[in-house]
């Protein structure tokens, strides 16, 4: 239940700015005088860079916060799995160092098999995310799956072509190609207990020198809510996450179709890195959209990184929570 709070719609990511004026004498076919603005650039993957800031990294990452129960804020982050990063977290009130403790949680990883998508290279919306010949460079094998001797052929070799990428289109990927085999960071799942409404709390995790900072959402007026949806990862997706922090809203939904992976499962890891803008410092509650689901996702990737209080409002289903939040 979001109550009467003010609401705060982003539509950065459909192009809309703040102060759009519809107007005119509406005709068939069309409503406003509002023209859309092109699609924006995809950001490529050179385009995130991982977090440097520890004493020996790898360092931790795609930090985020998203609220639990009643005074709970669950911290989630990343780490290599070459490293001995503990799900730890330490918080306390800001400007009161007594106050300070350090809580454990979980660790899980997970797998999922590539599955090639003809929306990965040819978008029915936005810029592709890689192109044929990159598809093709990921599925072919014949470096590696023959034998450098006799040259014989292992069961996984594989040389792909562009043209069978563009010819074949949708498919899963070959489970013998390792580069075809997504396995996750591990993802550590720490819960903080006892928080007051309207408190500022300060926060680091493990193995990341850098510090943030919450306010536990109050319950009193006034009161900013954030709503935003089909972020993708774009320069657009970058300014809406920025102008949704600088609003410090109490919290944000984001009402479904986050990461826009669609089965490059490489791409929750750059989209959690690329919403630590606002991730890091307001609870972004988050709903499935199709490409949680679709394109093989089957939720797997969205429900390991994104945990909704659906115990907590008395779900059985993850994907299905309540929360009442505000006044």
């Amino acid at each position: 239940m979001l109550g009467s709070s003010a609401l705060v719609l982003s539509l950065l990511a459909l192009g809309i700015g703040p102060h759009v004026v519809f107007a005119g004498t509406p005709v068939r076919g069309r409503t406003s005088s509002y023209q859309r603005v092109g699609s924006a650039s995809q950001l490529p993957m050179s385009h995130f860079a991982p977090n440097t800031r520890c004493a020996e990294p790898p360092c931790s990452e795609q930090v985020h916060i998203q609220l639990g129960g009643p005074g709970e804020m669950v911290v989630v982050f990343a780490s290599a799995p070459s490293t001995n990063t503990s799900a730890r977290v330490t918080f306390g009130e800001v400007g009161a160092p007594s106050s300070k403790l350090t809580v454990a949680g979980t660790t899980a990883t997970y797998s999922q098999l590539m599955y090639w998508s003809t929306n990965t290279w040819n978008p029915e919306m936005g810029l592709p995310t890689l192109t044929p010949e990159q598809v093709a460079a990921i599925r072919t094998t014949s470096s590696w799956a023959s034998d450098p001797k006799s040259g014989l052929h292992g069961s996984a070799w594989e040389n792909i072509s562009v043209e069978q990428v563009l010819e074949e289109g949708d498919q899963l990927g070959n489970y013998k190609n390792y580069l075809e085999n997504y396995n996750s960071p591990q993802l550590h799942t720490v819960v903080l207990r006892g928080l007051k409404g309207g408190q500022r709390y300060e926060y680091s995790v493990d193995r990341d020198d850098r510090v943030f900072s919450f306010v536990m959402p109050k319950d009193t007026f006034p009161f900013t809510f954030g709503l935003t949806a089909d972020v993708d990862q774009t320069e657009v997706t970058n300014a809406t996450f920025n102008a949704l922090a600088a609003m410090a809203p109490g919290a944000v939904l984001l009402a479904g179709d986050l990461a826009y992976a669609n089965g490059y499962y490489p791409r929750w890891d750059s989209y959690a890195q690329l919403a630590e803008a606002l991730s890091t410092a307001v609870p972004i509650m988050t709903c499935p959209g199709n490409h949680e689901t679709g394109f093989l996702e089957a939720f797997q990737s969205y429900k390991a990184r994104y945990p909704m209080p659906a115990a907590a409002s008395g779900s059985t289903d993850p994907t299905y929570w309540s929360r009442d939040i505000g006044p």
